[in-house]
């Protein structure tokens, strides 16, 4: 039996390049005691059950940390943070002026106590690209 002749073909591939790129910044998270969350209903303030929580009470730890994989204009605010009064032994933190913009990221929790997550004020925002670090 005879088999069929397949004339031979050349494929090629092309490179295109992707115009998103990503890029490090060192971000300093310098929130106050305070919570966060994705404000999700367009109504000021958290209301829960419709905004969605993202964690707290926490406190910013003050430092710098390297976020990764922010596109290359820089870290934009991405969700929300309400400042707490913190209470005592009987009464409850309550908030404390009006929410206001973050830059949210979440690291890897380094140490016991550490939720990993990060905050960044916007009116305040102090982030600076990180060329030395890898994606």
């Amino acid at each position: 039996m005879k088999k069929e002749y397949i004339k031979p073909i050349i494929e090629g591939e092309e490179f295109i390049a992707n115009e998103y790129v990503a890029a490090c910044w060192t971000v300093w998270c310098n929130v106050p005691y305070g919570y966060a969350y994705f404000e999700k209903n367009g109504v000021e303030g958290y209301q829960k059950g419709e905004d969605e929580y993202i964690v707290g009470p926490v406190i910013g730890d003050d430092v710098t940390h390297t976020a990764k994989g922010i596109d290359a204009e820089g870290p934009k605010a991405n969700a929300m943070y309400q400042n707490l009064k913190k209470g005592g032994l009987f009464t409850p933190d309550t908030p404390e002026g009006d929410p206001y913009e973050v830059f949210y990221w979440q690291l890897p929790p380094q140490h016991w106590g550490d939720t990993g997550h990060h905050f960044s004020k916007v009116s305040d925002a102090k982030w600076e690209k990180n060329p030395n670090a890898s994606n």
